[in-house]
């Protein structure tokens, strides 16, 4: 995989900046072995900046686990029809959720988040 992202990304440094999520936090010694060449975590409680954390991706967690999926199929059927559910309205929400918190950690010129 680190090199099919070199050929896409080109030479220099490959990081990747995640959020404490469980997922991310089991999967970062893969990432920094396979494909980045740094995994850094941000900060506990740091404002979310990527538009699929700041609502999207709990709004979708929320629908699938409704559907009750029990294979892979089903699953991705399931997530398929949640994004194909979300609205335009809760995706500016999140957009406006990012730009908020993009302002804040501007405002405090990167407070915690540089340290």
């Amino acid at each position: 995989m680190h090199e099919a992202a070199r050929r896409k990304l080109g030479p220099g440094f490959i990081g990747i900046w995640l959020d404490n999520a469980p997922v991310h936090k089991a999967c970062a010694e893969f990432l920094a072995d396979s494909l980045f060449d740094e995994v850094v975590f941000q900060p506990p409680s740091s404002p979310d900046t990527n538009h699929c954390d700041a609502g999207v991706f709990v709004n979708m967690a929320q629908k699938v686990h409704k559907r009750r999926p029990k294979n892979l199929s089903e699953i991705r059927a399931a997530v398929a029809e949640a994004w194909q559910e979300i609205d335009s309205k809760h995706l500016r929400k999140a957009s406006d959720r990012v730009r908020t918190n993009m302002k804040t950690i501007k405002d405090l010129k990167g407070g915690e988040l540089l340290h």
